[in-house]
């Protein structure tokens, strides 16, 4: 929380709830996109605890070097299951991953691509900071016939004061910082909502 940064985080009350609700640990394969700071990989890279593996895109070089010296440094070493790719994921998705985890300023141009590279019954959660966001990803997600289970939500964390007799809320808290919007990936799509929309990629390409 204290380091000095060049690019926002994604802060614990988040990080954490993108890890429970991404289901991620274990042996996992794992994609970020949008790696900033370097913090979220870092959290995914412990919950993964050496099993699985996290590929992490980011557009801008400079972030990717700034990101890569700041998770080595806090584990000592190069993870060897962590790769950093310089590219845009509103290009297209090379693999196909278990999980995959957004920070973007316009996730549902990843959606149509998520089709074939996110793995049957894989979860996506993406990190988005405004609600007119989340209408459009949401949005994208229930057109694209492959997606179920979505979920919107934000955290507000309340801190307390327990000093004694004083017993009390604090007078601050964390209020809004993002938006999290969580969805799986259907076996087999909705052959109904498909055939209404022309086809998800052929209509959408994105």
């Amino acid at each position: 929380m204290h380091i000095k940064r060049q690019a926002q985080i994604i802060y614990p009350k988040d990080t954490a709830a993108i890890l429970m609700w991404g289901d991620i640990g274990g042996d996992v394969r794992v994609l970020e996109s949008g790696i900033g700071q370097g913090a979220t990989s870092i959290a995914i890279l412990r919950a993964l605890s050496g099993q699985g593996r996290l590929t992490s895109y980011e557009v801008r070089q400079d972030f990717a070097d700034m990101s890569k010296k700041f998770i080595n440094g806090f584990f000592g070493r190069t993870p060897e299951n962590h790769t950093i790719e310089i590219r845009d994921i509103y290009h297209g998705i090379d693999g196909e991953y278990d999980r995959i985890v957004l920070d973007l300023p316009e996730p549902w141009h990843t959606v149509g691509h998520m089709q074939t590279s996110l793995v049957n019954g894989g979860i996506v959660v993406s990190y988005i900071p405004t609600v007119l966001q989340v209408k459009t990803m949401v949005d994208t997600l229930k057109e694209s016939g492959w997606s179920t289970q979505i979920e919107t939500f934000e955290l507000i964390l309340r801190p307390w004061k327990v000093d004694g007799l004083s017993v009390r809320p604090e007078m601050w808290m964390y209020n809004h910082s993002a938006f999290l919007v969580s969805a799986r990936k259907l076996a087999e799509p909705n052959a109904k909502l498909l055939e209404k929309r022309g086809g998800y990629i052929k209509k959408g390409g994105q």
